[in-house]
Formats: C-alpha cells, sequence, structure tokens
C-alpha cells in the first residue's frame, strides 16, 4: 500500500476534494469546500486512501477499507462542521477586538518561540532527528504544541484583517516572523500550509482587494516558493521539477502511517496492549510503560530501518490496521467515529458559553486542531487535549462581549 500512495495520486486527489464538497453539504455549506480543504487537506486525504484502497494491487480486506473510510469520513464531517461555524463567527468579529488578539497572540508566540529555538536539539540546529528537543523537556514539549495551536487561530485574525483591509505592518511582521520559523525549525512546507490556512479564511465578496493587493500577494507567494524550490533543489543536487514532484508527493505522504501498517500489520493486539501504546501519553502516570516505540517510529523502523527517531505522525486508523487482526479495524473505527461525535457535541457545549464572536471562533478553532489530530497524530492529539482546557478557559474570561456591531 505504501508504493500506492505514489501511483494513485490523481484519484485520491480528486477523491478527497468530492468528499470535502460531500461533507461540506452535510455541514449545511457545500459552496466552502474550498475553503475546508485549503485550511487542512489532511481529514479529505485519509478519507481518500481509504475510498480508493481496493483499486491497489494487493488490496486489504475491504472490510478494513469500509471501516477506515466510515470513521474518516465521520470524522471529516465533523471537520467541515466545526470550519463552518468558525469562519461564520470570525465573520462576525469586531475589527478592535481582532486587533488586540493578533498583539497578544504574537507577543505569546515570540515567548514561547525564544524559549524553544534555544534549546537544544532544535529543527536545523538538531545532530539528530529535528524533534530531538521534544524529548529534553516536557516544558518545550507542550510549549510546541501550544504554538501550533496559537499559530492556527491567529492564520484567521489575519484573514480578518484582510477581509477588512487592515493588513497593516503588524501582519507583516508576523508572516516574516513565521517564515522564519518555519526555516529554523526544519519544516518549511509549514509556512505554505499556513498562508493557505489565511486565505482560506478570507472572505473575498466582502473583502474586494484592489487587484494590485490581489497580484502582489499571489506574487510573493509564488516568489517564496520559487526561492524555495532553487534552494533545495541545488541543496540536494535535483531539477527545481523534481523539487516539485517531491514536495507534491510529500502531500501524499499524509497517508504513509496507514499504508505501512497495511503492509507490515502485526495483528498481535492481545500480546502488544495496544491501549497501552496508545495511550502513551497518559499512562506513564499509572506507572504502566509501553513496550514499542511510538507508532509512526515502529513503522518507519520495521519499514526502512534504524530512522534516528524520524517516523510518520501516528493516525487513529493506523493504530487499529497494525494493532488488530485483518478484519477487525471497524472496533477502532467505530470507537474513533463515536469520539468525534462527542467531541463535537463538547465543543458545540463550549462555543454556547462564550461570550463574544471572536471567542467562540477561537473555540471552533481550537475544535478544528483537535479534530486534525485525532484523525492524523492521536499521540499529538493527547498532549493537545491536555491544552485546550485552559486556552478555552482563559478565551473565556479574556474575550469580553463586543460592545459595539463590526464595522
Amino acid at each position: 500500500m505504501y508504493s500506492y500512495l505514489f501511483v494513485s495520486k490523481a484519484i485520491t486527489f480528486v477523491v478527497a476534494l468530492a468528499l470535502t464538497w460531500a461533507a461540506c453539504g452535510l455541514a449545511g455549506r457545500p459552496r466552502i469546500w474550498w475553503r475546508a480543504f485549503a485550511f487542512s487537506f489532511t481529514p479529505a486525504l485519509g478519507a481518500a486512501f481509504f475510498a480508493t484502497g481496493f483499486l491497489a494491487d494487493h488490496p486489504p480486506a475491504l472490510s478494513d477499507l469500509a471501516s477506515g473510510l466510515a470513521f474518516e469520513f465521520i470524522n471529516l464531517t465533523v471537520f467541515c462542521v466545526a470550519f463552518v461555524r468558525a469562519y461564520e463567527w470570525l465573520a462576525s468579529a469586531d475589527n478592535e477586538t481582532v486587533q488586540k488578539s493578533i498583539i497578544a497572540l504574537f507577543i505569546f508566540e515570540l515567548a514561547l518561540f525564544s524559549v524553544i529555538a534555544t534549546s537544544s536539539g532544535f529543527g536545523l540546529f538538531s545532530e539528530g532527528a529535528k524533534n530531538d528537543y521534544l524529548s529534553n523537556n516536557p516544558f518545550l514539549k507542550y510549549a510546541t504544541y501550544c504554538l501550533a495551536l496559537l499559530t492556527r487561530i491567529q492564520s484567521g485574525l489575519l484573514a480578518h484583517q484582510l477581509t477588512h483591509r487592515k493588513f497593516g505592518k503588524l501582519a507583516f511582521l508576523i508572516i516574516i516572523f513565521q517564515a522564519a520559523a518555519s526555516i529554523a525549525s526544519g519544516s518549511k512546507g509549514a509556512f505554505f500550509l499556513w498562508i493557505f490556512s489565511i486565505f482560506s479564511l478570507v472572505d473575498y465578496q466582502q473583502a474586494r482587494l484592489p487587484r494590485k493587493i490581489i497580484f502582489g500577494m499571489g506574487f510573493a507567494v509564488m516568489a517564496a516558493l520559487g526561492a524555495t524550490a532553487y534552494v533545495i533543489s541545488g541543496f540536494l543536487g535535483i531539477t527545481v521539477l523534481d523539487f516539485f514532484d517531491l514536495a507534491f508527493n510529500r502531500i501524499f505522504l499524509t497517508n504513509d502511517a496507514r499504508a505501512i501498517a497495511f503492509d507490515i500489520r502485526s495483528g498481535l493486539s492481545a500480546e502488544h496492549g495496544p491501549l497501552i501504546e496508545f495511550f502513551r501519553s497518559y499512562v506513564r502516570l499509572f506507572a504502566l510503560h509501553p513496550q514499542d516505540p511510538p507508532l509512526g517510529v515502529l513503522l518507519y523502523d520495521s519499514y526502512f530501518g534504524p530512522s534516528d527517531g524520524n517516523g510518520a505522525n501516528a493516525s487513529l486508523m493506523a493504530f487499529a490496521v497494525y494493532y488488530a487482526a485483518p478484519g477487525y479495524a471497524f472496533v477502532y473505527a467505530a470507537a474513533g467515529a463515536l469520539s468525534s461525535i462527542v467531541m463535537l457535541y463538547i465543543f458545540l457545549t463550549a462555543a454556547a458559553g462564550m461570550k463574544s464572536p471572536i471567542a467562540k471562533y477561537i473555540t471552533w478553532n481550537v475544535a478544528l486542531t483537535s479534530i486534525i489530530l485525532w484523525t492524523q497524530d492521536v499521540l499529538a492529539f493527547q498532549l493537545s487535549a491536555l491544552l485546550a482546557f485552559p486556552v478555552l478557559l482563559a478565551t473565556w474570561f479574556l474575550c469580553p462581549p463586543d460592545k459595539t456591531p463590526n464595522q
């Protein structure tokens, strides 16, 4: 199934778009499907992987593919419901409140990033894996996920400024900072995905941006892409076209854990204690210790050989496939789908208790991050879930009701 990822790119991409449109239709806003896909394509590509898996030369058990598709599509629909609400509440936010929120978030981001960037083993400055610093201090691990959460919230606030044509010097400073932080962390693509998330939340009809601004923004993004392609292709000794082909392939590697799990599934759930491996972020509190490395590292080590701690994102269905015997992934899929629905209810309740549109937007943005991680990286989800409550609590206290309607 791993090799299938690269021979099925075109059909997987098309199916992912179709599934996003269907999920947004169920969420009540089919016309903004492209916005949801641009904000994050990982939920859609996860569903598309299982939807097209039967086309592989040696397809897995049909029941496992059906189970994976059912979970991933339900999670995609929940994601689209959250995206619709985040988009709608962002449009209602007060301009002054958005500006204050941008300043506060940026100051907090600078403080967190300064601590992370000066730690040993960070990003480009690491002698091993770029995330080695995460094992040095638990605080750094939570600071990293908190920073990722704030960055997603920030994308919508900048989109709001673009919509209302208030994109000032601070916004450009933030973009420069995010580009530098992305390069320093060793994740160049993260910056461009962040830019896409900003564009996905802009109300272009209301913005009525002058053509020179639209062309200028487009030129800046294309220039950054071109410069990145030129520098990295020269460093790797490949052509620029080869670089873009590799970059396009990287998009579909969002499914690498799912595919490798099918290729090397153990089916030894009773012996390996899958619940201990699944909740490895929590079980140490009860003096329990996982036997295996994190799933993504385990899959890479088993498939490619020792990888010095590098690995795939530990998606939920990769756990289901690897640790369950063939034909029994539906147990994990059913539990995962139910959890997605419960998560949606929790955020519906939390958003209803918020006092202003900006607070409701932040709540639904936190929901989006949680839903994405729930399907794509459940180990990261467990850490981000611990951060969600204090972030929402701070939002409730720090975001009072708007005094005047948005102008």
